[in-house]
């Protein structure tokens, strides 16, 4: 990593006051200087291996060994796993994919027993997240790099390419602000050395709303990039208006849940039929995959992020085309805790094996994500997705927890909190979220011994009392 890629990646994390006083310096900049050296070898590599699917192949199995050779070497778990599968230590430099199916697939309690036993790093130089957790299944402790940024971009930018996006084209985001905090009399920030244009996707009223399609196009945006749920309510709220998108928007590009048909025709129709690319990811950084161009649901996962592979329930490779299975992944993107043939919970269909005529990009269907689409309503009875609620930095402070609404615009966070911790770091934890919301939502916290659970163990992650209309 150059100076440039570490400043790019500080800067994202930046309080928003900061970022507005930084503005007109980093404005000078040529946008391929903000994103560094690395962002743009990696824009290079994966353009090449595009039109090179063999060379696509021998840089994964390249990356593939460097990880087997760390985790080898400096992960507790993966040393001990290593020495049972094969007898005695690894020759790193000719393992091979048929190496990697012999291993056995890490499960997510295998994680949870003990990240530190994952870690190749010192924790101190690693981010601690928590993944979100899901319907059924408490969230996850993961270290992840703290340079991953400019490749995560790099690998996103190269999805969304496929359909004319380039590097600097103006983004409006609808979904969960982080940093970008709005305020009682604003919902939006626009960070104008990324050309980003935050909207909070808690406070879909009509005025609200308004206001964002007319932002739209006084900021000249081209693509539209959130989460589903909330892209489909502004999408009905332009139809109403009979809005037209300006003549500068090229697309939409959804994330994080999974997008129903019903709602990409919606999404079709507001913004004058142009293309809608959404792409699948993981919070543990372990694969990632574009909707392939004019065949919908069907994703190609890329190759130089991690070896991705379909098993079925005895672990066995999936091979027949049509069959279903759940998604294992190696990733290569975060190397502070390596997963190696990682169980994500993810289920899919086999579209097309892995192969050169494709790029080796395994092709699946039918993805079946960990995250539904969950809501909470706000006052007055705005559709709140549990994504963009979600807070990555519960990791030693809550074990898991549920979502319990009766009331309009108040919610009652449910925890099992970790050892030691009291109400008072619960409620500090809690502060961001509850600034983010104030103008729709009342959070209150509420410590209990155990989660309800259906009769088969699996548990809604949102108890909902409320009847809420489907989009």
């Amino acid at each position: 990593m150059t100076k440039t890629d570490v400043l790019r990646t500080r800067y994202v994390r930046l309080p928003a006051w900061i970022k507005t006083g930084l503005s007109p310096f980093l404005g000078l900049l040529p946008m391929t200087t903000r994103y560094g050296a690395a962002y743009a070898r990696l824009r290079r590599k994966l353009k090449r291996t595009s039109a090179d699917g063999n060379l696509a192949r021998m840089l994964q199995v390249d990356a593939l060994r460097n990880t087997i050779d760390i985790a080898q070497k400096q992960s507790r778990f993966y040393r001990e796993l290593m020495l049972r599968t094969f007898g005695g230590p690894i020759d790193s430099r000719s393992f091979d994919l048929s190496d990697l199916k012999r291993l056995p697939i890490t499960s997510r309690e295998n994680v949870a027993e003990g990240p530190e036993n994952f870690l190749v790093v010192d924790p101190r130089n690693a981010d601690l997240r928590q993944t979100s957790g899901s319907s059924g299944r408490p969230p996850l402790r993961i270290y992840l790099d703290r340079d991953r940024s400019v490749r995560e971009m790099a690998f996103l930018h190269h999805i969304w390419a496929r359909i004319g996006y380039r590097l600097g084209d103006g983004r409006a985001i609808l979904r969960d602000y982080g940093n970008n905090v709005p305020t009682a009399s604003r919902k939006w920030r626009y960070d104008r050395p990324l050309k980003e244009l935050w909207l909070s996707p808690f406070d879909l009223r009509e005025d609200t709303m308004d206001e964002y399609l007319a932002l739209l196009r006084r900021y000249r945006v081209r693509w539209l990039y959130g989460v589903p749920s909330a892209i489909s309510i502004l999408a009905s709220h332009a139809l109403r208006r009979a809005w037209e998108p300006p003549a500068c928007f090229k697309g939409v590009l959804p994330a994080s849940e999974t997008l129903f048909e019903n709602q990409r025709g919606r999404i079709a129709e507001a913004f004058g039929g142009r293309p809608i690319l959404p792409f699948y990811g993981l919070s543990e950084r372990v694969a990632i995959a574009g909707e392939v161009i004019d065949r919908p649901q069907v994703y190609a996962f890329e190759p130089l992020y991690g070896v991705t592979e379909l098993v079925d329930k005895a672990g066995i490779p999936v091979s027949r085309i049509g069959q279903r299975g759940e998604v294992v992944a190696t990733g290569f993107i975060s190397g502070a805790m390596p997963l190696i043939r990682y169980r994500t919970g993810d289920c899919a269909e086999l579209v097309a094996p892995p192969s050169a005529e494709n790029g080796y990009k395994l092709h699946v269907g039918g993805i079946s994500s960990r995250w539904s689409q969950e809501f909470v309503l706000g006052r007055n009875g705005e559709r709140i997705s549990v994504v963009s609620l979600d807070q990555q930095n519960y990791a030693d402070l809550i074990r898991d927890y549920q979502y319990y609404q009766n009331t309009l615009g108040k919610v009652v966070l449910k925890v099992l909190p970790c050892k030691g911790v009291g109400a008072d770091s619960l409620e500090a934890m809690l502060r961001p979220i509850r600034q983010r919301v104030a103008a729709v939502l009342e959070i209150t916290v509420q410590i209990v011994d155990q989660l309800p659970s259906g009769p088969t163990g699996k548990r809604a992650f949102v108890d909902q009392q409320l009847e809420v209309s489907p989009l």
